[in-house]
């Protein structure tokens, strides 16, 4: 979904990598959340987020949330504002 959303924004080419990743042991690990993958997410399993638009003629920008899937729904762990008014930083 979120790809879908940054595609709907019109910034697809932009698009460079999945959009998250487990996170048990290791900071990055299976399931690779990526577009394709097959994984049946589990109750208790834990992963990234991290969806990234990258323009090479500007810069990117990432939000990375940590997400524990839950029996009904997965439940986003960070508890800061998801709003992108709240994450921009003035210079």
């Amino acid at each position: 979904m979120s790809l879908d959303q940054i595609r709907k924004a019109g910034f697809e080419k932009f698009l460079k990598h999945r959009t998250g990743h487990g996170i048990g042991l290791e900071a990055h690990e299976a399931p690779w959340i990526a577009e394709g993958d097959k994984t049946v997410l589990k109750q208790g399993m834990t992963f990234s987020c991290e969806p990234g638009v990258y323009d090479p003629n500007w810069g990117g920008f990432r939000h990375s949330d940590t997400v524990v899937v839950r029996k009904e729904q997965g439940r986003d762990t960070e508890q800061i504002s998801t709003r992108l008014e709240d994450m921009v930083i003035q210079i």
